[in-house]
């Protein structure tokens, strides 16, 4: 196991085949996703994008997109060159390559999401994207309904580093996340009440936590009620700057960093229909075992859009508030008159 210098969480793994790697994203994304099991060849492909400089999570997902499209006709081998087959091992270590290098087939592929422009209108119902980014993490968002919330309205797309509220899993007792979240929630995962709530604290802890420059394996929310949260990061910023915050002038600090994300994302059109999951969330129940039956209801989803927007001060249509635009301004205010060297 490797860390980053000084960190004691030691998340990164050393393989012996030369590389980093690999981490459960990858061997979903880019393992069973695409239907390759071997330990070794899910290493070898988890290898060969670190050293081309691609995401593993995006890469499997358009993999496997292209695959799903040639298996129901919708592409054919004139487009891409050679058959694709689920869990052919050379085939997607070829394709790999040749996204990289913009080669064949590959070419296309390396415009990700933005490859449908190639493929029939149909092709759009089989990518797994939130806002044109491909899913980041390879869990079924179909049975824990705060996931499905959470990559929904996240600002760059199907991104689970945003919100990610994993302490829903653990079945914490009510009296704690009620202290977390500020106030009783349903502690059901696959429920659809008090989602907004959880997506929209998780969002400014979050943010909080980027701004500060800090890990997400280290901070409250992502993986353990326990780790660094608001107190430990006023402590963090008064010794390291001397400024001194509170808790709530700290929370703040993220709910502006959402609002002016929001902004940016109505700038280049994004509306309430761009909060949304990928068709067959909605519409394909899960298959199997304890999550058989499984979907996102339109209707509740919506309802969850609901609460969300009201935790966060945006109106019904998703939009940033008058009130909470002009905190914004009146603070970018402040920093334009101000000293940069003070």
């Amino acid at each position: 196991m490797l860390a980053c210098t000084s960190c004691v969480v030691h998340c990164r793994h050393r393989n012996i085949l030369g590389g980093e790697g690999p981490e459960y994203s990858t061997i979903g994304l880019l393992g069973a996703n695409i239907g390759i099991a071997p330990t070794e060849q899910v290493i070898t492909l988890n290898n060969l994008v670190n050293d081309l400089g691609l995401d593993a999570s995006s890469t499997g997902t358009i993999i496997a997109w292209a695959m799903e499209l040639y298996q129901r006709g919708l592409i054919d081998d004139s487009m891409t060159g050679a058959p694709l087959h689920w869990g052919d091992y050379e085939t997607a270590h070829a394709l790999i390559e040749d996204i990289a290098y913009r080669r064949g087939f590959g070419d296309k592929l390396a415009e990700s999401s933005q490859a449908m422009r190639f493929f029939p209108p149909e092709a759009r119902d089989y990518l797994i994207a939130v806002k044109n980014l491909p899913q980041s993490d390879p869990h079924d968002v179909r049975y824990f309904k705060g996931f499905a919330l959470g990559i929904a309205v996240a600002s760059r797309g199907a991104d689970h580093l945003r919100n990610r509220p994993t302490l829903e899993v653990f079945k914490l007792p009510d009296d704690v996340r009620a202290k977390i979240y500020g106030r009783a929630n349903d502690p059901d995962p696959t429920g659809y009440k008090d989602k907004g709530l959880i997506i929209a604290w998780g969002d400014d802890i979050f943010a909080v936590g980027d701004c500060l420059g800090l890990c997400r394996f280290i901070t409250r929310g992502f993986n353990s009620p326990h780790l660094l949260g608001y107190e430990e990061f006023c402590e963090l910023i008064a010794a390291a700057t001397g400024l001194e915050y509170t808790l709530e002038t700290l929370r703040a600090v993220g709910r502006r960093t959402l609002d002016t994300e929001r902004l940016i994302n109505a700038d280049f059109g994004l509306t309430r229909t761009d909060d949304t999951l990928p068709k067959r969330y909605f519409d394909e129940p899960m298959p199997a075992r304890k999550t058989k039956g499984h979907h996102i209801d339109r209707e509740q989803f919506q309802n969850m859009l609901d609460e969300y927007y009201f935790e966060r001060g945006w109106d019904n249509e998703g939009r940033v508030s008058a009130e909470r635009i002009a905190v914004i301004d009146d603070l970018t205010s402040v920093i334009a008159r101000s000293d940069p060297l003070q």
